[in-house]
């Protein structure tokens, strides 16, 4: 009675694990990574083959696979197998012996790839077109691969259904080392650049990288000049910012303590708000004027320098806070000298009120 138990409870076990293991393999099947009946067909050690559906006729391989589920199907070749006979498959099926088919591969129509040892069909005979993109100036920008059969400013260099059309490596090298455009399109053909195009595509792509160069570091002056500003002043041992919001809140307490000839509410970086007399804070508003002015008429000197420059690295090496020279110099101590006149008028207002 025992030795039965174990004889049936050994028989369940095995007849669990062989469907679990059945449909782990279904699954890889189903997802294009291996075939059972392949597994079933080395363990029986049979000759694999293909038949052509068209005429019967058949040629041993090795084994397959799908490397893309269900589009690609992949025949690795044995050292038998007629590999014309395999290029010119147009639907076939696979056996693992005269009696077990094991796939119909009917819809596998066309050869999509193919090495010394394996060779790929897949089931649709989808067309890639590959175009030469060029621009308005007519030179070759790019090359693309696409589904479209028409391609606004591209000129057709390849198509195809197949891996290498799907892949299209493009020979073409787009630009020279000094990023000018190798090919231009011309008359509806691909010709090679001329040496005289070259210069002038040479010009223009100094005067480009100019424009950029200035741009970038009229911005980072710019930046520099605002961050001190907004950094403010020190007066009496404390520390001032003057940020938009400070800018306005001080304007209006000077108009209020001009207006009232009261003390006003303001406070120092990190302080709490404490009175200041209508002199403190005039003085401070002013000093704060100052250093807005002498900023902006600084960077507004130095961006008028620049504008002069035509040399890269020339415009690279500029720093905010250099010395200005010549006419630049003299503009801002002109208008400097007429922001003192202006200051002088504030602190005899300033005066009168405190009085």
């Amino acid at each position: 009675m025992e030795v039965t138990y174990i004889l049936i409870n050994n028989i369940c076990l095995f007849i669990i694990f062989f469907g679990i293991q059945k449909c782990i393999l279904d699954i890889c099947y189903r997802r294009g990574k291996i075939d059972y009946n392949l597994l079933l067909y080395n363990t029986r050690r049979k000759i694999m083959f293909i038949k052509n559906i068209n005429d019967n006729s058949v040629t041993n391989i090795q084994s397959y696979e799908f490397t893309s589920y269900p589009d690609i199907l992949r025949l690795y070749l044995s050292k038998d197998s007629d590999i014309d006979f395999i290029n010119n498959l147009s639907g076939f099926e696979i056996y693992l012996d005269a009696e077990t088919r094991v796939y119909n591969c009917f819809e596998y129509k066309y050869l999509y790839n193919k090495t010394d040892n394996y060779i790929e069909f897949i089931n649709n005979n989808t067309i890639y077109y590959t175009y030469a993109i060029y621009n308005d100036n007519n030179y070759i920008t790019s090359v693309i691969t696409v589904l479209d059969d028409k391609y606004e400013n591209g000129i057709l260099v390849n198509s195809g259904y197949d891996y290498s059309a799907r892949n299209y490596a493009s020979d073409m090298i787009i630009t020279d080392e000094n990023g000018c455009y190798n090919y231009k399109v011309i008359k509806g053909k691909i010709t090679t650049t001329s040496d005289s195009e070259k210069v002038e595509q040479l010009a223009v792509i100094k005067n480009n990288t100019l424009k950029s160069i200035y741009r970038f570091k009229i911005q980072e002056l710019t930046n520099t000049c605002q961050n001190i500003i907004i950094n403010g002043i020190s007066y009496n041992g404390k520390h001032y910012s003057y940020n938009y919001s400070d800018q306005n809140n001080i304007s209006n307490l000077v108009q209020m303590a001009k207006t009232t000839g009261m003390d006003v509410p303001y406070h120092a970086d990190g302080e709490s708000c404490e009175l200041y007399s209508p002199t403190d804070i005039y003085t401070i508003y002013i000093a704060q004027e100052i250093n807005v002015t002498q900023n902006t008429t600084y960077l507004n000197q130095l961006k008028a320098y620049i504008d002069t420059l035509d040399d890269i690295d020339a415009i690279k090496n500029i720093v905010y806070g250099q010395e200005l020279t010549g006419e630049y110099l003299q503009n801002f101590n002109n208008i400097m000298e007429h922001s003192q006149k202006i200051i002088e008028v504030l602190n005899a207002e300033t005066a009168k009120i405190s009085q």
